[in-house]
């Protein structure tokens, strides 16, 4: 019940603007790590994706259709 009630919370605006500012600052430490390590590998990480989502034009969330199942009290 704990983790249902703590999922169903919808996230401000504000909320995931800095989840995804503290991910791409990890991200950002994560490289220059390997860069000192003189490890030269690339991955595309979450920057790859803020930068593909800004490139596309936002689209509507849809909501799926879902069936309403009703309980019976008969077994």
């Amino acid at each position: 019940m704990f983790r249902n009630k703590v999922n169903s919370h919808e996230s401000t605006p504000a909320e995931r603007k800095a989840r995804v500012e503290g991910l791409l600052q990890k991200e950002k430490e994560r490289r220059d790590r390997l860069k000192e390590l003189e490890i030269n590998y690339t991955f595309p990480g979450f920057s790859a994706l803020v930068a593909q989502a800004k490139t596309k034009p936002a689209v509507a969330a849809v909501e799926p259709k879902t069936k309403a199942i009703k309980k019976s009290g008969k077994k």
